[in-house]
């Protein structure tokens, strides 16, 4: 009726746990709002096709089918796994976990420009998250749903839901990304992405506290975990043959988190508030804005010190 184009997702199974987990899709979709999550326009039971949910139609192919063709550029890789961060830090903002962060829940688009193509990433598929007032989902067999990019510790249980499960999981799939290989089960240590590609050695490192098997070690935020990406991949992203990767060169002098490694290895002994406030304090500190506030604050309280050059 409103006599646009749309793509009409209708769910083909009747059980209450399908029923429960598509309903539960479209409504945290329809909530969330940000430009690299896929929104829910509509949702509903039709009498001959039974339940569905409509979303604008991306004209892009899902991660998973992108990968049969090998990894990826680096740029595209970095540019997706930016926007998978950003789409994530969004919904863990609202209290909501996805708890399945694959390349089968990550559409990917392609945008062509001056011969270029740049390729963004999307994210969709809510039906296993978790949110404080979504359905009981503890009678999912687990084996049927956890996949190779799942953490060692992830279930589908009310108590065990942190953003660190995402976290892991993106760095599986970054590591299918840059390498073409289904990232190894958890717990193993992952081959070093320098025997794939000497350039993506310096992201060694960044890979293997993504996939930690500790949640504690694992980056606090999806976003920390772009920045310090682009900042380990800067000398290999302006190699890249298309001029859309201009953007992502720029943008990777950024500040990277470099959290206190005793607070890594105490962190289950800390008391949380003092952690959480610690680490609530490195987000101000994480703004320029705040920063320069705070330098001009220390600056002011000395009269030697020049106040505006903090």
């Amino acid at each position: 009726t409103l006599d646009r184009p749309v793509e009409v997702h209708v769910l083909r199974r009747s059980d209450w746990v399908s029923v429960s987990r598509f309903g539960q899709a479209a409504r945290l979709a329809a909530r969330l709002k940000h430009p690299t999550i896929v929104p829910v326009i509509d949702a509903g039971h039709d009498d001959r096709f039974g339940y569905y949910l409509v979303t604008p139609p991306l004209g892009g192919r899902l991660l998973q089918e992108v990968l049969e063709d090998g990894a990826l550029s680096i740029g595209d890789a970095v540019r997706i796994f930016s926007d998978i961060a950003k789409a994530l830090d969004t919904i863990h903002a609202e209290k909501i976990v996805h708890r399945d962060i694959q390349p089968g829940t990550i559409v990917v688009t392609e945008d062509i420009h001056d011969q270029a193509v740049t390729r963004h990433g999307f994210l969709t598929n809510f039906s296993l998250a978790w949110s404080s007032d979504g359905p009981d989902l503890s009678q999912l067999e687990e084996a049927d749903y956890l996949t190779a990019y799942a953490p060692p510790e992830q279930d589908f249980k009310q108590n065990a839901t942190e953003p660190s499960l995402d976290i892991y999981a993106l760095g599986a799939v970054l590591y299918h990304m840059l390498t073409g290989e289904v990232p190894p089960a958890p717990g193993q240590t992952p081959k070093s992405l320098g025997d794939f590609n000497a350039a993506l050695a310096p992201a060694d490192r960044v890979l293997r506290r993504l996939l930690s098997p500790q949640a504690s070690v694992r980056y606090s935020s999806a976003n920390q975990a772009a920045a310090a990406l682009r900042q380990a991949l800067r000398e290999a992203l302006p190699a890249e043959t298309s001029t859309s990767l201009a953007p992502i060169a720029a943008s990777s002098v950024e500040s990277e988190w470099l959290e206190n490694p005793v607070e890594t290895v105490l962190v289950g002994i800390l008391d949380g508030d003092f952690v959480q406030r610690g680490r609530e304090w490195g987000r101000q500190l994480h703004e320029p804005t705040n920063l320069r506030n705070v330098l001009n604050r220390w600056s002011g309280q000395n009269m030697l010190r020049r106040r505006d050059l903090g």
